[in-house]
């Protein structure tokens, strides 16, 4: 008789490494500044 299958156990997904959660973070702030920037400044 052959084995029986083994199911397949789904791998969590992987956090991602914290220098890109940083560069996301600073992208973030930079995009809210600029945003607020272009709202405060009226030409």
């Amino acid at each position: 008789p052959y084995p029986p299958p083994q199911p397949p156990h789904p791998h969590p997904p992987q956090p991602p490494p914290q220098e890109e959660v940083v560069l996301v973070q600073q992208l973030v702030v930079v995009v809210q500044q600029l945003e607020e920037q272009q709202q405060g400044g009226g030409a």
